[in-house]
């Protein structure tokens, strides 16, 4: 992310996880973040489940080199 997204981050923010920097279980996936945090950001990925279960969202931590910012969330679940 460039510092003038960096700035601009806010909650309900959507960001993709980069398959390059991201070591954890989720690279190249979207994120939602919940907390602008001054080395990144908090949030969670949503993860569907079987018809008429409702997604989980599991919870992410991810430092500015891990993400790139997408736009703004539009739909909840």
């Amino acid at each position: 992310m460039n510092d003038d997204e960096k700035i601009a981050l806010k909650s309900g923010n959507v960001v993709q996880i980069s398959p390059k920097s991201h070591e954890g279980p989720f690279p190249g996936c979207f994120a939602t973040v919940t907390h602008p945090q001054k080395w990144g950001c908090e949030g969670y990925v949503t993860v569907p489940r079987a018809q008429g279960q409702a997604p989980l969202k599991a919870p992410v931590k991810l430092q500015w080199r891990e993400i790139e910012l997408v736009g703004v969330k539009r739909f909840s679940m």
